[in-house]
């Protein structure tokens, strides 16, 4: 039954190597009709074999001499493959054209985040269990209600603050960088920092190139609390 499955493999893989043949030599006369769907394995390379990408072939040879007629089919079929010639499509992009244009969209999105942040400052009312009993404090949260504190936080630009942050971690994973570390790099938050609050700063003032707060790689990440 092993040999009977071992003979099956070899047979089709012969008929791939076969089809793949034909493949090629109708490639180097420059057939209008390419065979592509004799195989799965022509069917696999025909993006490769028709000109969609830039593609490489790897002959292997043996130099004993009982394997010298494999051998030079193989030498033959790869100057064969020499001879077909591909142009790889103009919409086919590398990784630089991707981090560019990752580039340009970070650009466009922290302007508009600068233009649309604003600070929102709310008055929160809460009970302090800790005040001692006649003291000033004491008697402004007896009239008041409690202790007030102003709460502080950035408002305005949610959405563009979101689209940032994913772009972001799509170029740090493009890069094989660590999008958390990037993202605190940035003042965006994830595990490393906080996000864009009363620490986090405006947009005006993360994107600074000087400031008196807290900087990673030129860009501020925090605001000194006050």
């Amino acid at each position: 039954h092993v040999l009977g499955q071992n003979m099956r493999e070899a047979v089709y893989i012969n008929l791939g190597l076969l089809a793949l043949k034909k493949c090629i030599e109708a490639l180097n006369k420059k057939a209008t009709y390419v065979p592509y769907q004799d195989s799965k394995l022509t069917m696999l390379l025909s993006p490769a074999l028709g000109g969609d990408s830039k593609t490489s072939v790897v002959v292997c040879g043996s130099m004993d001499l009982e394997n010298a007629k494999e051998t030079v089919q193989a030498l033959r079929f790869g100057e064969s493959c020499t001879n077909v010639t591909n142009q790889a499509n103009v919409g086919a992009r590398g990784a630089a054209s991707l981090l560019a244009e990752l580039d340009r969209e970070m650009v466009a999105l922290e302007e508009a985040i600068q233009a649309k942040e604003r600070w929102e400052t709310t008055r929160v009312v809460r009970k302090d269990t800790n005040i001692e009993e006649g003291t000033y404090e004491a008697a402004m949260a007896e009239k008041l209600g409690g202790e007030v504190v102003n709460v502080g936080r950035v408002v305005g630009a949610e959405k563009e603050r979101a689209a940032l942050e994913n772009v972001i971690v799509r170029r740090a994973k493009l890069l094989g960088e660590d999008p958390e570390l990037k993202l605190a790099e940035s003042g965006f938050g994830g595990q490393m920092g906080g996000k864009a609050t009363a620490m986090g700063g405006h947009a005006n003032k993360r994107f600074a190139t000087k400031s008196e707060g807290l900087k990673i790689k030129g860009k501020v990440v925090a605001d000194w609390a006050v």
